[in-house]
């Protein structure tokens, strides 16, 4: 059976080939829709090695690839956002929706599970709010490892997760006590929520600046 491939453009889907041969473009995300279970993807092709360049020609949500065949680490200087927050989301398969693991990497914490690293082939989401914002991956971001490791990770004595659950369905909403914290949305600290299109999944986030949070700094420091 034939999928249906779609990108997202200003926060719609938009359907862009007819189910045959299709050439993707590097670091543009693609949402694939399948006929039936049984339906496979097939890619052939030379290795992608080079730096790539993408500008965001919306004040919005944009989908992006990751084009190499192994792990990115979106700290690494050559993952670059430039005008765009400093946040990486990516999809997690909820009760029939999607919700959204996040990762802010302007103070190297998650909510949800977010990672720093990225997948071989992982679409993730980034955000905007200024027209015109780049972003730049370079060949030096990839890593051969996930950094998964079997030892504890370390404790954070100031980092707050607020955890809403029932039996199916979960969000988390995370907040950090530091001296960088503000009463005002900073696209580099904090982190906008990013929601669920569905209403099978419950939403936890907090208000500043008249904007939804996953992620957010408080202006308190604890002693």
């Amino acid at each position: 059976t034939k999928p249906l491939l779609y990108r997202l453009v200003n926060n719609g889907w938009v359907k862009v080939n007819d189910g045959t041969a299709f050439n993707a473009n590097p670091l543009m995300g693609y949402y694939v829709a399948f006929f039936d279970n049984n339906s496979t993807i097939t890619h052939s092709g030379a290795l992608r090695q080079s730096a790539y360049t993408y500008t965001m020609n919306s004040t919005t949500w944009e989908m992006i690839g990751n084009p190499y065949h192994t792990y990115i680490d979106v700290e690494n200087a050559a993952f670059e956002l430039n005008g765009a927050d400093k946040t990486v989301y990516v999809g997690l398969r909820g009760l029939g929706d999607v919700t959204f693991a996040t990762y802010n990497f302007g103070v190297g914490v998650n909510a949800k599970g977010g990672s720093r690293y990225i997948a071989p082939g992982q679409a993730f989401y980034i955000h905007s709010n200024t027209y015109g914002a780049t972003f730049r991956l370079g060949p030096d971001a990839r890593t051969h490892g996930d950094g998964a490791s079997l030892k504890s990770a370390a404790f954070i004595d100031d980092v707050l997760r607020l955890t809403l659950s029932n039996a199916t369905v979960q969000d988390e909403q995370v907040l950090v006590f530091r001296e960088i914290g503000s009463d005002s949305f900073s696209s580099f600290y904090d982190s906008e929520k990013r929601f669920t299109a569905g209403n099978a999944e419950v939403s936890l986030y907090t208000k500043k600046s008249n904007r939804s949070m996953a992620f957010a700094r408080s202006a308190i420091v604890l002693a």
